[in-house]
């Protein structure tokens, strides 16, 4: 059983069409979007107005020998042709990621909030003690170098200008924060 997908929308003065592929190293008999390309109608005859390409490649953990040692990342977009010059190419979009080993794509070596802690778990029980007795045992804590690997950290314009993006992690606090407040 295959799942349906958007090839296309039509409306009375053109259409967008969507191609995909398989070919993910990450999902078996999964697909990934390609290109985006918008027509005009016009007298019967559809029209090329512009093509937006997106190109993959795969962030690799472990041996790369199943499916979970994979996940897709997006590495550029590049607009083909527009209404002025049909047969013109911008720039791409380009995407930087953070470097750094990941774990496996089903790896529990994750944080209360599903980012990577690298705490080599073997399931996703927090260690919690009830009635005297401790379960589970992984370290769901966050970890501010770890969560980052893989994420996006630039986005390089067509222009050349970019943007750079910075994260940390959550926090949990055991204790009330706020200790006191004076009414006046």
């Amino acid at each position: 059983m295959t799942s349906p997908k958007i090839e296309s929308i039509v409306t009375q003065n053109g259409k967008i069409v969507f191609e995909s592929s398989t070919g993910r190293l990450d999902l078996n008999g999964g697909l990934r979007l390609n290109a985006v390309k918008q027509f005009s109608h016009s007298h019967g005859k559809d029209t090329l107005l512009s093509a937006f390409e997106f190109t993959y490649d795969h962030f690799q953990s472990g041996t790369g020998n199943v499916f979970s040692d994979f996940r897709l990342r997006l590495e550029k977009v590049q607009q083909r042709g527009n209404t002025l010059a049909p047969n013109d190419t911008q720039p791409p979009y380009r995407f930087t990621y953070q470097s750094g080993p990941i774990p496996n794509r089903l790896s529990h070596n994750l944080d209360h909030w599903g980012y990577i802690n690298d705490a080599n778990g073997t399931n996703n029980i927090p260690l919690t003690t009830y009635l005297g007795k401790t379960y589970g045992g992984i370290d769901r804590s966050s970890n501010a170098s770890s969560m980052k690997k893989g994420s996006l950290i630039k986005i390089t314009y067509p222009t050349g200008g970019s943007a750079n993006f910075e994260y940390e992690p959550h926090y949990v606090y055991d204790s009330l924060l706020i200790q006191e407040i004076d009414s006046f």
